[in-house]
């Protein structure tokens, strides 16, 4: 998961005569200098999942596929998610509404209320804080496996895929922890609930290790019980039956 040091509004422009003719002055939303919104004055936040990265020849949303995703309120945070459902609808829809290249490269960006007033400002339909839609516990437990290692789970969206040989222990009981990681790569997530919270001060990580070309940690949740599922560093989870 990602959170930015920075985000910017700059402007830009787009050539548009190979379409409707003429330029195009827009503002785009840039964070730690990369490119998250390239058009944010033509975004359409009636077309779900959004399009964060709109054509650069005509600007309509939906005429480019990808660069969609999902934008969800988490507790404290905001996080820019990839558009999960969309996966799991068929191969057009994957296409269509694929994430964009940084989503897939940094991973999930994730805001305070302060970054997404800044963040949002210039995004036209853009909700306010109090009016973003929750995430749910299935696009929770997906982020989880979205930020699997691909060691363990080469495809995020193929969760009884996982590798389960790939590991070599974890730093507390082994055999219950694994056990307790199963269930959140269940197939039926919509079994469970959850609730954010804190791990307990006398708790620790428990990190599983990863057999590849070299060993690879892996933060799953805290040692209490029940276990704080491990989402980022302020984000937890406790799953829910």
């Amino acid at each position: 998961m990602w959170s930015p040091a920075s985000i910017e509004v700059k402007p830009a422009k787009f050539d548009l005569s190979s379409s409707s003719g003429g330029t195009a002055r827009v503002q785009q939303v840039v964070c730690d200098g990369i490119t998250i919104v390239n058009a944010a004055d033509y975004v359409s936040w009636d077309e779900l999942p959004i399009q964060f990265e709109l054509c650069d020849c005509c600007l309509y949303p939906g005429c480019a596929s990808g660069g969609r995703v999902c934008v969800r309120r988490a507790n404290h945070r905001v996080l820019i998610l990839p558009a999960f459902a969309s996966f799991y609808a068929g191969e057009w829809e994957e296409a269509q509404h694929g994430a964009p290249l940084w989503l897939r490269r940094r991973g999930v960006l994730s805001l305070t209320e302060d970054q997404w007033a800044v963040f949002s400002a210039p995004i036209r339909g853009a909700p306010s804080w109090n009016s973003l839609e929750h995430a749910t516990t299935s696009d929770l437990i997906r982020l989880f496996h979205f930020q699997s290692p691909s060691l363990f789970l080469p495809d995020f969206t193929q969760p009884d895929g996982a590798r389960w040989d790939t590991i070599l222990c974890t730093s507390g009981d082994s055999d219950v922890d694994i056990a307790f990681l199963r269930r959140v790569f269940s197939p039926d997530i919509s079994a469970y609930s959850h609730a954010f919270c804190s791990p307990s001060p006398e708790s620790y990580t428990i990190s599983a290790f990863l057999d590849g070309n070299s060993v690879e940690e892996w933060r799953l949740f805290s040692s209490e019980h029940p276990p704080a599922l491990y989402l980022a560093d302020d984000l937890h989870i406790h799953l829910l039956p």
